[in-house]
């Protein structure tokens, strides 16, 4: 069964300024600008047209960690599979 995940823009936001807070400041207006609650495809499209290799990478990396078992439930932590 395939589902769109969906993510919750604060936790991306405090996510990605703790990794990276040079990359959070360049992308925070367009960041503002998502909804609450956005898909994963919202954020590729983002991250693609950005072209900033840091937020791409930062980005990726940010999925195995709400996808990891050992996190818990992810539909706890900001993802849901509808």
């Amino acid at each position: 069964m395939t589902g769109i995940i969906k993510l919750k823009k604060g936790i991306y936001c405090n996510y990605l300024e703790k990794a990276n807070r040079t990359v959070f400041k360049e992308v925070e207006k367009r960041l503002a600008e998502l909804p609450d609650i956005f898909s994963l495809s919202t954020l590729k499209a983002m991250t693609s047209k950005n072209g900033d290799n840091n937020l791409k990478r930062l980005s990726l990396e940010y999925m195995p960690l709400k996808f990891s078992r050992r996190h818990g439930d992810p539909a706890g932590r900001g993802i849901n599979f509808l």
